[in-house]
């Protein structure tokens, strides 16, 4: 009695195992598709993405507002190693970004659009350096 359950046993098992993988092994072969927004977008639009922190803080939407605050970041910091402009100017867009994450946080609608300016006007100034 005991040999045909443990045989029933190991049937099973084997079962289990062989479906296991054969679904390992077409999830792997099946192109991965990714949906929603791309977060590691390195675009270097950074006027595009201050308009965008203004204008969800316009409307605020702070989710928003924080969302394109992070992207602003990424591309900053993507852009930032490569750049041959002068510490000081670094330092200070640096500086404004982590004043604009601060305002974001606290909700202050006039000082992110206000900032978000400033970032404007930094921006431009590297661009021309």
């Amino acid at each position: 009695m005991g040999k045909p359950l443990s045989l029933i046993g190991i049937l099973i098992i084997a079962v289990i195992i062989f479906s296991t993988y054969r679904g390992f092994v077409q999830d792997r072969s099946m192109p991965q598709t990714q949906t929603g927004p791309d977060i590691r977008s390195t675009s270097l639009d950074f006027q595009g993405l201050t308009d965008k922190v203004a204008q969800a803080a316009l409307n605020n939407d702070w989710g928003v507002c924080r969302y394109f605050t992070d992207r602003l970041q990424m591309a900053w910091d993507s852009a930032k190693p490569s750049s041959s402009h002068r510490l000081d100017s670094i330092l200070e867009v640096d500086r404004a970004l982590a004043e604009l994450h601060a305002l974001v946080l606290r909700q202050d609608q006039a000082a992110v659009i206000n900032s978000a300016a400033h970032l404007t006007r930094l921006f431009a100034g590297l661009a021309a350096e």
